[in-house]
């Protein structure tokens, strides 16, 4: 049995973001294997314990008895941002903690800038290939375009590519677009041109190659490769936003499309995927790499190559304790106000 603290399962179902899915993901995945889970429960409620993103679940960690293993994450932990309570509790407990990250690229990075204090290990979530199906090919009829964090003159470019080529096109950008939209544009496109920042892991665009449209993705390498605002210097310090082993699609083969990072590539490119996307097989590639079935036993099956918790025992535990981590009532309240003051601001300021 699986404990899974976060703060996630508060939110509006009707709430989507990458953090949200790589928890409702794994669940889906639990689901899918018959692997049985508890949500906040008590933190020694069973022996596999995973705090996802609840920073109070891990300033308890150092009461957590030995016999509670503990995955954590996946998120950037930098030595920069790690109280120094927090550094002592994970030192103390590093033989029962492993740190996550969604990619080796971000596992590379993290212990780059510091972070020691427990083993870490690359897991991405799986994606949802029942919803983000394989669309029949005689639907695709134009060009998806997904802009997120680049440079508009980098957007202006493939636009003015595509018109001179006469193709049909439609820009989705991040941020504004509810899922429907994305996968109703998904069952239209012949392809899609990714024009984005770098990604830890990238579930909006395996989400894509999961509906069988290839990707022609204009590829970074620096972290902090995006048109900054004064608040988004705060995110990354300089040395972090230099660094330079990302990539925008860490979870990618010759099946999913192609790659290029020069912008005098980029007409050559699209001649290319104009004449050869129905070559490719990019949900092929999702089904084998990254099922929900799948990513789901690699996770559990952590607990194993870790500390010998073998999967199969999973199925027989039983809770040690009834008690919540959190009170569900409370807390769906306080996630409920907490969006509703901030879809205002948001408003406010345009977002």
């Amino acid at each position: 049995m699986l404990n899974i603290i976060s703060n996630e399962f508060f939110k509006s179902k009707n709430r989507v973001s990458g953090p949200i899915k790589v928890f409702r993901n794994l669940i889906m995945g639990l689901k899918k294997i018959g692997y049985p889970y508890v949500i906040n429960g008590d933190l020694e409620a069973c022996n596999k314990l995973w705090i996802y993103n609840d920073p109070a679940a891990l300033k308890k960690v150092g009461d957590i008895g030995k016999n509670v293993k503990i995955l954590l994450g996946p998120g950037f932990y930098f030595d920069r941002c790690i109280k120094k309570n927090i550094k002592e509790i994970l030192k103390a407990k590093s033989g029962q903690i492993v740190c996550l990250q969604p990619s080796d690229w971000s596992k590379a990075m993290l212990q780059h800038f510091g972070y020691s204090y427990t083993p870490v290990e690359s897991w991405p979530v799986g994606i949802d290939t029942d919803e983000f199906f394989s669309r029949p090919a005689a639907e695709a009829d134009m060009v998806l375009i997904y802009f997120k964090q680049r440079f508009s003159r980098e957007l202006d470019g493939v636009t003015n590519i595509l018109g001179k080529k006469r193709l049909n096109y439609q820009v989705i950008y991040y941020g504004k677009y509810s899922e429907d939209n994305y996968k109703n544009l998904l069952k239209k496109a012949k392809y899609i041109i990714w024009v984005g920042g770098t990604e830890s892991q990238g579930i909006a665009m395996q989400e894509a190659l999961s509906m069988d449209v290839p990707a022609l993705v204009w590829d970074v390498k620096k972290v902090g490769y995006w048109p900054q605002s004064p608040k988004d210097i705060g995110i990354f310090t300089k040395e972090e936003s230099d660094y330079d082993k990302a990539t925008v699609a860490p979870y990618f083969d010759d099946r999913c499309g192609i790659k290029f990072f020069n912008a005098d590539e980029l007409e050559e490119k699209i001649s290319f995927m104009e004449d050869n996307y129905k070559n490719f097989k990019p949900r092929e590639y999702i089904l084998e790499n990254l099922s929900l079935e799948k990513q789901a036993k690699d996770f559990i099956n952590l607990y194993d190559k870790y500390w010998g918790l073998k999967f199969e025992d999973g199925y027989k535990d039983k809770l040690l304790s009834r008690k919540k981590w959190k009170n569900e009532f409370l807390w769906k309240n306080i996630s409920k106000i907490y969006y509703f003051f901030n879809s205002i601001a948001r408003g406010l300021n345009g977002g």
